[in-house]
């Protein structure tokens, strides 16, 4: 069972910039040298202005195809499409403050676990901020 996003709060308390408008891809990688095949990740695309995100690709997490975004401080939750349980922490991602937030800005993320991976970090790199009038892909609807 994932932990409640207050408790997840007070334990992580101790190119061209985007607008809360405009899409970007981020990668998450999750480190785990532990393990003998490559590290978990996941490609999502976030949508700061809906506060949506949406899969386009991961390897080793279970993860919905998309869900809800929180921004709180200097995190932003990636939550479940029907609760607001986070099953990752973007620490350092802040979706209202486009002038940190560009292409190569990175910072370290914590899964929060799931049935088929426990928790532990890794780290979140934007790959695309999507300049277009149009959607990604990933975040089309119909």
């Amino acid at each position: 069972m994932r932990p409640s996003i207050s408790k997840i709060i007070s334990a992580f308390s101790a190119g061209q910039s985007p607008t809360a408008e405009t899409p970007m891809r981020i990668t998450v990688h999750l480190d785990d040298s532990d393990c003998a095949s490559p590290c978990p990740y996941a490609v999502i695309w976030l949508d700061g202005s809906a506060r949506q995100w949406s899969r386009e690709g991961y390897v080793g997490l279970d993860l919905p195809e998309s869900g809800a975004l929180q921004v709180e401080a200097d995190r932003t939750f990636i939550c479940g499409p029907h609760d607001l349980l986070p099953w990752c922490v973007l620490e350092g991602l802040r979706l209202d403050d486009p002038v940190r937030t560009h292409v190569g800005t990175a910072g370290r993320a914590h899964w929060c676990g799931s049935p088929n991976l426990e928790p532990r970090s890794g780290h979140w790199t934007v790959t695309r901020v999507e300049r277009s009038e149009r959607q990604p892909r990933a975040l089309r609807v119909g």
